[in-house]
């Protein structure tokens, strides 16, 4: 599932990504009831719903529940801060790297049921520039295409870090992935 901000010309640009490992909407169910950005849900799959009074009500009564949901809340605006951050410096390439593996490390498959829609509009580019890198990506070998599916064939994300990773953020590292490095570290 993906946070994505709606911009007033209808294009979208993707702020945070979430698979089983977290949770969405309480950060702006803290705030004001509501959300921060439209929920868009990429690949079919099971998800639960509790209602706002029931979670506040476990987090003051489970010290470890709170320290939890604190603690995934943190990583949530690392990942936003992060995201925002390569958007700005990294080329089109390294950005599409980045959200596959992103998104391969939630499903915990490298197969991406997808279509070339989604990420483009994530991405903020055109399907046909996602085409090229795709295509560019599978050319090396780091992917195949298939109809309605990406198969991630190298690399897993790390917690490393790579050099122009903000501070404190977990992303692909270079022993995780060498052959995409080069790509990862460009700037753009």
């Amino acid at each position: 599932m993906s946070l994505v901000g709606a911009m007033a010309d209808g294009r979208m640009v993707e702020v945070a990504l979430f698979g089983r490992e977290g949770f969405c909407g309480y950060l702006g169910a803290l705030v004001n009831r509501e959300a921060f950005g439209r929920y868009v849900v990429q690949i079919p799959g099971t998800a639960s719903r509790i209602d706002i009074e029931r979670l506040h009500e476990a987090i003051r009564v489970r010290p470890a529940l709170r320290r939890q949901v604190f603690s995934y809340s943190d990583a949530l605006l690392v990942q936003a801060f992060q995201t925002v951050a390569c958007n700005a410096i990294h080329p089109v390439e390294a950005r599409c790297c980045r959200w596959l593996l992103s998104t391969r490390d939630r499903m915990d498959q490298d197969t991406l049921p997808l279509t070339h829609e989604f990420p483009s509009e994530t991405l903020g580019v055109q399907r046909s520039t996602l085409s090229a890198v795709l295509r560019s990506l599978q050319t090396s070998g780091l992917i195949v295409r298939q109809r309605g599916g990406i198969v991630v064939t190298t690399c897993r994300l790390s917690s490393g870090r790579h050099a122009n990773a903000p501070a404190g953020s977990a992303t692909i590292s270079r022993s995780s992935c060498p052959a995409l490095t080069p790509l990862l570290t460009a700037s753009g």
